[in-house]
This record gives structure tokens, sequence and C-alpha cells, in this order.
């Protein structure tokens, strides 16, 4: 034992030359006398100070010397300044031998803190321990209760000392079967350290329980009390008849502490995602269903379970047909405020978009306009948002992997489907019957044509610019673009729209989208100035009979090339990008049904895209437009429900179009000269069969969900957005609000806030990152939450962030803290500054 200690002094310490040790009881004599270390010296004390001095001075001034002395230390007799060799003892070591002073000098402790250290020694000698413990192992720092969470910290081989919340929580993990072992483990040190009445005292502090036997079922008990808790923390009064309101916590500074623990462990990396597990698994005895029928529909629970949520999703969406706005609200604020699994959020993201299209189509009250303008403008401001609501709400549907007992979500889809049907024929079957009285004349309309493009937007451009021509983007979908792109606070971007032409089909819109300098039908061989519409050569040969250098390119060749030869492209005066991503899924009838999916990745590529354009290849003016529309509908449309072709299409036929030399009088439908909504010259000589409203026509080998080429709404309302680049922000951000400031208070540790993003982004309005806390004067005393309001969602519901701030345990016995709220570019200054009354402790005057 001796050796080993002298030998790991010298190890430890390379500068170290002699190491004494006073032995005046003679405890270590005989092992001294035998004593041969390799690279040591060894020398016993034989009344020869002189010598000593003199040879530690010479000889052995390069050597590792130990010195055995058979009195006591100097340090001990108070004739420390006697002693012959005290500059070379001072220069060096006294070797301790028991286990406390040793200790004490290795850690550099205070002499009264060795009765502290000689209670624990026999775990503080573990170097797994000491590694846990290291940063309170210091004269400063050192305390029995930070010694005590330190070593069940290691216990629980946790990686530093941590706090009692984390301490007990990682414990409550030891409470199932499998870890039966760990468990024991732990009692076992907890019982030899004399620690076990410590524990059970912490638990009585944060429990309000305290057990004479503390085993695993206790452990699960305590787990099933927090989840309780959880749930009923707003819930003042327990119900007489729940059978689990002996669970329930009443002393607040308890709940306090509860709540305290349970953040600490969700947010602890090594225990966060289990602890939350355990709570859950131990909480599965706590049946949702019993305290929703106790407490009602309507209670403001502290936490939903995932049978709670699927409970609540089914009881308040029964109205959702009745009244839609009010079911979309509470299903939101649910929503909002409370962590849902991935399916469950998107199955209240069905029902919110289902409420929100029903309420939008509840809100026309009259399908049957005055002029063909009205329409248009309807259609633009008000009625595309029920076709963006429709694809939100299949989006959300299609992404539903699991459903919770008692939901019927066929019902809901049926629904959902039958109030989009029935807007889709009645608003499409007015707006045709007003195109019919004019004969389909566009002359007649004065909203600008998609034939127009060329003319008014891009021939006397003064600036270089890019057309991306995406097929079969909506307008509605476009809309949506238009948010993306808000988001750079140095993008100007604006929407308009068109109308195209009469079939709605790509050759026709795309050789409309061209300078219609001599355009012609062919009998579906589109020429312009002799040169074929089709293929990309032969558009960039048109372009340039109007401007030269022009360009034209299929996006998925812009996608590879190296910067440096994008930028030489995009260096020409006008450049034609055609972009197909849409109508190239929706338009097969195999994949039909990925439409949506096709829509979402499509904004997602132009978005980006048009930020390249301004920020990589410096194009100044990007405009993004289509060549058509679409009617897509997610249920499979009967045989039953398509409409025997009129036989009217000896040039040209699909589902919703027919083009002949000859003039037809369909029973169902309507028929006109191509020349009415085109610039084709030889338009007279041609007639094109639409069926009414948004019939199909009954057609072999193609789809019929996703279908164009006829006269509806979404089908010819083409987006034109115009967006430049300026050098600096152009906008002012968005402007959050409080949503329940008044209603704002601390319960139970915990601050939860509503807020709304006033505004969608927009042209005017730019996106807004925050960083919310609750404050003492100019102290933080709570976690930290960020927002992004960035959401270009005409619907305020799609704008509201939840935040949940916990009050740290250092803060719960003050009466007044502030709310604020900052820009996260600018943590200066607050924008918003709310004080809050803390009811986490109530004083009672009696």
């Amino acid at each position: 034992m001796l050796s080993s200690k002298i030998e790991k002094s010298f190890e430890t310490d390379p500068s170290l030359r002699a190491l004494f040790l006073f032995d005046k009881e003679g405890a270590f004599k005989e092992e001294a006398d035998t004593l041969a270390l390799e690279g040591i010296r060894i020398e016993k004390f034989a009344d020869n100070f002189f010598y000593l001095k003199k040879k530690l001075h010479t000889d052995w001034v390069n050597e590792r010397v130990f010195l055995y002395f058979n009195f006591a230390s100097p340090h001990k007799t108070g004739k420390f300044l006697e002693f012959p060799l005290l500059d070379i003892l001072e220069a060096n070591k006294e070797l301790v031998t028991d286990d406390e002073e040793s200790f004490l000098e290795e850690f550099n402790l205070e002499r009264s803190q060795k009765n502290l250290v000689k209670k624990y020694i026999k775990e503080l000698q573990y170097s797994s321990v000491q590694e846990v413990c290291r940063p309170i192992l210091q004269s400063g720092k050192l305390d029995e209760e930070s010694l005590q969470r330190g070593l069940i910290s290691a216990f629980l081989k946790l990686n530093q000392v941590s706090s009692w919340e984390v301490v007990l929580s990682k414990s409550l993990l030891l409470g199932f079967p499998e870890k039966e072992t760990e468990w024991k483990r732990l009692m076992r040190k907890l019982s030899e350290n004399d620690l076990l009445g410590v524990f059970s005292k912490k638990i009585n502090y944060f429990f309000g329980k305290s057990a004479e036997v503390i085993d695993q079922g206790f452990l699960v008990h305590l787990l099933q009390k927090t989840r309780y808790n959880q749930i009923t923390q707003f819930i003042q009064e327990s119900h007489r008849d729940d059978p689990y309101k002996g669970l329930k916590i009443q002393d607040k500074s308890q709940l306090t502490g509860i709540f305290q623990l349970i953040q600490e462990a969700t947010n602890h990396p090594q225990i966060g995602q289990r602890f939350e597990e355990a709570l859950e698994a131990a909480g599965s005895t706590i049946h949702g269903k019993k305290l929703i029928e106790l407490y009602g529909v309507e209670s403001d629970y502290g936490l939903i379970t995932p049978e709670m949520a699927w409970i609540l999703l089914s009881s308040i969406g029964e109205n959702i047909d009745f009244s839609p706005q009010l079911t979309a609200q509470k299903l939101k604020k649910i929503s909002t405020e409370h962590s849902l699994s991935p399916s469950l959020h998107q199955a209240y993201e069905f029902l919110i978009k289902t409420g929100e299209m029903i309420q939008q189509i509840n809100s026309i009250s009259n399908y049957t306009l005055n002029r063909c303008e009205d329409y248009i403008v309807a259609y633009t401001t008000d009625w595309s948002k029920i076709d963006t609501s429709y694809r939100k709400a299949i989006q959300s549907h299609r992404n539903i992997q699991e459903i919770g007992d008692g939901f019927d979500l066929d019902a809901y889809f049926t629904l959902l489907n039958k109030r989009y049907e029935d807007f889709l024929e009645k608003s499409n079957r007015e707006w045709l019957r007003c195109l019919k009285e004019l004969k389909f004349d566009y002359s007649n309309i004065s909203t600008k044509k998609q034939y127009d493009f060329f003319q008014k937007e891009i021939r006397e451009a003064e600036v270089k610019t890019v057309v991306v021509i995406s097929d079969a983007l909506r307008f509605e979908a476009a809309k949506e673009l238009l948010g993306i792109m808000h988001g750079d606070d140095k993008n100007v971007a604006q929407m308009d729209y068109a109308l195209a032409s009469i079939p709605s089909k790509t050759s026709i819109g795309m050789a409309q989208l061209l300078p219609c300098t001599d355009l012609y039908f062919n009998n579906g061989n589109i020429t312009n100035l002799g040169i074929s519409t089709e293929g990309v050569k032969n558009r960039e040969q048109i372009l340039n009979r109007e401007i030269n250098e022009s360009i034209a390119v299929q996006y998925s060749q812009i996608e590879g090339l190296p910067i440096k030869e994008a930028r030489e492209l995009f260096k020409a005066p006008v450049v034609y990008v055609y972009h197909d991503v849409i109508d190239s899924t929706g338009d097969k009838k195999p994949s039909e049904r990925r439409t949506f999916n096709a829509v979402d990745e499509a904004l997602q590529e132009l978005g980006k895209f048009v930020n390249k354009l301004h920020h990589t290849f410096n194009v100044t003016r990007v405009f993004v437009t289509a060549d058509h529309g679409f009617i897509y509908q997610d249920l499979e449309i009967k045989e039953t429900d398509k409409e025997a072709s009129p036989g009217n299409g000896d040039i040209s036929s699909h589902n919703r179009y027919e083009i002949s030399a000859q003039e037809s009088k369909p029973k169902l439908g309507y028929c006109f000269p191509l020349s009415a909504t085109t610039r084709l010259r030889d338009g007279d000589q041609y007639w094109v069969t639409i069926p009414e409203s948004i019939n199909r026509y009954k057609k072999q080998g193609v789809g019929h969900q996703f279908v164009h080429g006829g006269g509806a709404l979404q089908e010819l309302i083409i987006p034109v957005i115009n967006s430049y680049r300026k050098t600096q922000a152009v906008a002012k951000k968005v402007r959050p609000i409080v949503t329940n400031e008044s209603q704002l208070k601390i319960v139970s540790n915990i601050l939860r806030a509503n807020f709304l993003q006033e505004k969608k982004v927009s042209r005017t309005e730019k996106e807004l990152e925050l960083i919310v806390g609750l404050y003492k004067d100019n102290q933080l005393v709570s976690n930290e939450a960020y927002l992004k309001m960035d959401s270009s969602s005409d619907s305020p519901t799609d704008r509201i962030q939840k935040v949940e701030l916990i009050l740290n345990s250092s803060a719960v016995q003050e009466s007044l803290l502030k709310l604020k709220v900052f820009d996260a570019e600018e943590r200066l200054n607050p924008i918003i500054e709310i004080f809050v009354r803390n009811q986490t402790i109530i004083a009672t005057d009696f």
C-alpha cells in the first residue's frame, strides 16, 4: 500500500523531487525497511540532517527521493520553523497516509472539511464518482447537500452533479420491471451511505408523499401522480366521482416543484425522451375518456393524452357542418396549446381546414353575380381560398397514419368532398352562364388576358427579365408561393392574374404566353410566324423575332448547370424558363392522386429558384405565371358521374373539351368559336365544346380527378407574379399580438401565452423572429421560447403560435413579473412588455 502511494505521488506530480513521510507511531516502519522502487531512492532518517541536506542539494538533485522519518510531522508538533530540512519540505511534499488526508490534499480542500470527506470517503475514492463530483470538490463549493446530490447523481450514472429535480426524475425511470437491477443497486448505495433518509425527504418535498418502503411500485405511483396533475393542473376542484382524485396535489408549492421537475427532466439531454415515455407508460392507467366524461370537453386541460385528443377531436368535430368557424377555432386552440403526435396533428389540421373551407363556402351569399368581372374578382379575392383550404385538408388527410377509436374519419372526408364539389359545381355553373351571355367573347371582358402577357409585360421591359412558366400552377397555389417570396425583406413581389383561353390546355396556353404576332391553330399544330410553338428551341426562335438574344430553356436544364454558366445564360435580356412539376404528375392517371404533393413540391422549388435568380444570377425582374390551372377532386369520379362525349372532337378532345371544325349544339355544355378566347388568327374556323360546370367527358385511359381544358374558374384564372429586387430592405416586419393578454397569469409555475401574427407575410409585411421570456427586472427567470412569424396564410388560425414558459424555482415567490418579447435581431429593447401576476403561491390572510 505504501509503495503504491509513493509511486502515485511521483506520477501525479512530475516536478516532485523529495517525498517526506513522518511516522511517529511506526505504522509503516516494516514496510519502509523493505521498500525497493524503480527510479526512486529510499532513505531512512538516521539522525543525519546535514548529510541528507547536502545530498539533496548536490548528488540527488536530479533524483526522486523518498525520505522516511520516525517522528511526528513538524506541521503537527508546531516546531515547523525548527525543522532542518524546512526549505526542501516546503519545495516538495509530505506523504499523507490516511485516505481522508490524502483526499483533502489531492483536491486542495480545507481541513475543516475532513469530517465531511470522511463520511463519504468510501465512495469518493472511486474515479467515476470523482469525475461527476469534481466541480464541487473545491474548498469554497463543497458542502454536505451538494455532495449528497453529487453522490446520488453518480449512483444514477448522470454525467454531472445534477439538481434534485433531475436526480428524482432519473430515479423515477427505475420504476419499471426491466430496471430492477439498477434500482436495487441504487437502494444499496443509498443505504450504505446513509442517504436513504435524504432521498425519501426529497420525494416527500416534491410529491407530498412519503412511504415506509420505497420500491419500484411506489416510483410508478409517483409517475402516475405527476401525469394526473399535468392533465388537471388548471382544474381547481376534483369531481366527486373522479377515481383518480387521490392523486391530486392541492399544495401549490408542491405543484410548482413538480412542474419544475418536469421541465428540467424533459429538457435534460440524458433523460428527456425516456422521462416522457415513462410518464406516458405510467399514465396509461389514467383513462382520459373518464376524465372528459367528468370534466367535459370545454375544460382547460393542462395536458391531453393521445386518447383524450382523439375524444376531443371527435366530440368537437361533430358540429363542424353546423358551426364550422367555432369548431375550427376550438380545434386550433387545442392543437396550438398541446403537443400532439404527428398523426394527431394532421387529424386536427384536417378538421380545422375542413371547418375553414365550410365557413368560407357558407359566407357566399349568392353565386349569381352581374358580370364576368365580378366572378373573377370574387374568385381571386375570396373563392380561391376555398381551393386552398381543400388542398390543405386533403394533404393533412393523406398524412394521418393512425386513427383513434370513435373518430369517423371517412364521414368527415365525405363531408369535405361533398361540400367542395357543391361549391365547384354552383360557382362554375353560374360563371359559365355569364360567359355564355357574352358568347364567350373575351374582348367584352375587361380583365387582363393571357394572350396579352408578352405585349404588355415583356416587350418594353427596360431590365433583364426572366419569365418562369410553371405548367398548371393554379392561382390559389401561386398565392402561397407569393408568401414564400415575401419572406425575403429585399424582395418586392406583386400578385396579379390573367384569363387563360378555352380550352385551358398546355399547347394553347404556352403559345399565347409568347408574342402573339401571327398565331395560327392549324388543326392543332399551332404556329407563330410560321414557326411551331411546340418545343423549347422553337419558342426561343419566336422570342428572338421580337427581342434579340432571348433564350428559352427547361428548368431541368438549369438545375444541373454550373453557377458560372447559369450566370451567363441569365445575362440575356429575356429568358423563358419552362417548369413542369404539377402537370407532369397530375395529368397522368397513375399519379393524379399525387397532384397536391406535386403542388407543394413546385411551390418550394419555385420559391428557391426565384430567390436564386435575384441573389445568385442578378436578375432584376422575374415573372411567374402558368399556361392554365386545374380542377382536382380527391374522391374518385364514378362512371355514372361522367358525361358521354358529344362527339364534336374530330380535331382534338379530352375529358374537359372537344375541338372540331364544325359547330355543334350540345344538350349540356357550351360550344363557341376558338377565336372568342384566343388570338389565333384562324380561330373562327374551329369550334370548342365544353361541358357544364365541372363535368367530365367519358374518356378512356386518362384520369378524371385532375382535369383541365374546360372553362372553370380554377382552370382559367392564372397567376401573374411580378417579382423584383431592391438593394435594401423594403418593408416593416409583421406585428405580434398576445391574444390572451388579459388572462395572462402564472399558475403552477407555468405561463401560457398565445401569439398572433397580426397580418400575413406580404410585400409590405416581412417575417419576424421572436424571443420570449419571463423577467424580474432585467433578469431572465424562465426558459426562453423562440417563435418564427413567417406565415403567409390568409387564415388567422394559421398564424397563431403558443408559448409555454416555466418559472425558475428562484423566482416562485415573486408576485409580479414581466413577460418580455424581443425581436431576435435586437435584444436591447423589447417590443412587448406585459406585467404578469404570479399565482403559483397564494398567501392566505387567515
